[in-house]
């Protein structure tokens, strides 16, 4: 039995164009309507002509009253409407990738119960008051008879709404969202529906453990993008195009928006950009409903426009990841062009100069480097190890860069991170320090900037924090090989692996996230330090932009500017 109250309140989470499609199958029945009429007359007190014109134009409120009114709609039809429509309206959906062959063989063998213990931590009672975010569980976990190797897993956290009373007291509730995902081991991705993005991490984070398994979000290359069937030209509404390092002459940054873009050009100017950043396009779901698809190419990320039911939601996710995955598995290799399990490689005298563990990686990257350059269209492979650890491992070898963007930034607000005491912006390091991760600046000893991750380094447009954490710096950081380390790869590679090779005067890789990016044009490499680009130093009260050596924008209050460090203060000069 349904308990008080309970039908009201699902019927008001159910969108209206919903509740209008009942009644409409009510209203079908001539003896209904005439009921129906009554019933509305004694509702609110005004007699009825037109019934379904009215409808049409009843406010939530009048049609909520009503509906829940008509023992014709039972309870049953009002939960099962309810189930589909409480995921929210314009779904995301942010794509990963991992490698199945590593994946256990009992990897899903109660995944359900292994998730609730690592959930375990974040769903902890705290101290320092009442939780933004709260009991994060997922609670189903569904292998789909219509796709036979996909798991659909359903989740729910609570979220708190601050508001001022009617007393003009400050106040709190909680709200309860729902999200879905799907996963599959055979094919080796994970798709999840993102309702809050601290809670995507954690969610993230609890597979990753619970299964095993390393998670890389999807980057869908132009390449990619133009091979995807379901991406029509015609369908085309927006492209943004993004050159880091566009010379004189050029935009840095590119919006096209036009519902005949590729007749007028825009195919030439996107062979012309390096990077495209986002698109849009015009997409149908079923077969009479259009909607809109944005696509974040370098971050993985689709969503929606709109209300989708969870049927909607799913069949169109499905579908379009199927051919997205089919098509991607024929852009790869076949396999590793050099094994990562054998360790000869890393006996060479020219690996002479690394530790063990160095080593260890340097074979991580020789083996994706090659099997990249098998497949130049895909441009980029997994290196199966953690980004922190490598940047943490390799030293000066590499040279650490961090991009700094966030979805609510404007473009000009976009950059690369400085040290807010020397402005360098690939001198960063890592350090273990009580547990987490550390950022620091390897080029001072006696004034040392360093500051722990969670790092707050300012404020959007919209006033909200952006933080830099570690699963943040995970996936957007860049790793550039030092020429030293360019020389020694490729020494091994042309010396002492036959059948291929490596152009040290023209080819050139960085490692951005999870990804080991392949360039067969070095001088399209990005390095911030040396290209003169547009950087930002994060200070306690004041951003500032730092262009040609000159800061622009904001003006620091005196002549010092004060730094905000968990260690000690600096305050350079102006």
């Amino acid at each position: 039995m349904t308990e008080p109250g309970m039908r009201l309140r699902q019927l008001q989470q159910i969108p209206l164009f919903a509740l209008r499609q009942a009644m409409d199958q009510l209203l079908a029945d001539e003896k209904t309507e005439a009921i129906l009429q009554r019933r509305f007359g004694h509702i609110f007190n005004r007699r009825l002509h037109h019934m379904r014109q009215a409808i049409a134009r009843m406010s939530r409120e009048q049609l909520t009253a009503l509906v829940d009114a008509c023992p014709e709609i039972s309870d049953e039809q009002i939960a099962q409407l309810f189930e589909q429509y409480r995921f929210g309206s314009n779904p995301v959906l942010q794509v990963y990738l991992f490698d199945k062959t590593v994946l256990r063989r009992d990897a899903l063998q109660d995944l359900h119960g292994r998730l609730e213990q690592e959930l375990a931590a974040f769903n902890q009672p705290r101290h320092e008051g009442l939780p933004a975010l709260r009991q994060l569980a997922v609670f189903a976990l569904i292998s789909l008879p219509e796709q036979p190797g996909v798991v659909e897993g359903v989740y729910r956290f609570q979220t708190r709404l601050d508001y001022i009373d009617a007393n003009e007291h400050a106040a709190c509730t909680y709200q309860t969202l729902y999200g879905l995902f799907w996963l599959s081991p055979t094919e080796g991705y994970l798709t999840v529906q993102v309702r809050n993005t601290e809670v995507l991490k954690v969610l993230k984070g609890a597979l990753e453990r619970a299964m095993g398994i390393s998670l890389a979000p999807l980057v869908i290359s132009k390449q990619l993008k133009n091979a995807l069937p379901f991406l029509l030209r015609e369908s085309f509404r927006f492209g943004r195009l993004h050159d880091p390092d566009p010379g004189p002459g050029r935009f840095r940054w590119l919006t096209i928006a036009d519902d005949n873009a590729y007749a007028r050009g825009y195919q030439d100017l996107e062979e012309r950009y390096p990077e495209v950043h986002s698109v849009r396009y015009r997409e149908t779901l079923g077969e009479d409903r259009e909607t809109t698809l944005t696509i974040r190419c370098d971050r993985g990320a689709l969503s929606l426009s709109g209300i989708l039911s969870a049927a909607q939601l799913r069949a169109w996710t499905l579908d379009r990841l199927g051919q997205l995955i089919s098509l991607l598995n024929e852009f790869r290799p076949n396999a590793p062009a050099y094994a990562t399990g054998t360790s000869d490689l890393e006996q060479l005298p020219p690996l002479s100069p690394f530790s063990i563990i160095q080593r260890h990686h340097v074979r991580r990257i020789i083996s994706a480097l090659l099997t990249v350059k098998q497949s130049p269209l895909l441009g980029y492979h997994p290196l199966d190890v953690d980004p922190l650890q490598l940047a943490h491992d390799m030293g000066t070898w590499m040279r650490l860069q961090i991009p700094v963007e966030h979805p609510a930034m404007s473009e000009e607000s976009e950059g690369y991170l400085a040290c807010p005491t020397c402005g360098g912006t690939t001198t960063f390091a890592l350090q273990r320090r009580n547990g987490g991760w550390e950022l620091g600046c390897r080029e001072h000893r006696q004034q040392r900037w360093a500051a722990p991750l969670p790092l707050i380094i300012g404020e959007t447009e919209t006033q909200e924090t952006f933080t830099l954490d570690a699963e943040e710096l995970a996936t957007t950081m860049e790793l550039l090989p030092s020429e030293a380390l360019r020389q020694i790869i490729a020494e091994v590679i042309n010396r002492h692996l036959p059948g291929h090779t490596f152009d040290l005067k023209r080819e050139s890789f960085i490692i951005r996230g999870p990804h080991l990016r392949y360039y067969p044009d070095k001088s399209q490499v990005y390095d911030s330090a040396q290209s003169g680009a547009r950087t930002v130093i994060y200070v306690s009260q004041h951003i500032a932009h730092l262009e040609g050596g000159e800061v622009v924008g904001v003006k620091p209050e005196g002549s010092e500017i004060e730094v905000r460090t968990s260690c000690a203060s600096a305050t350079p000069s102006d």
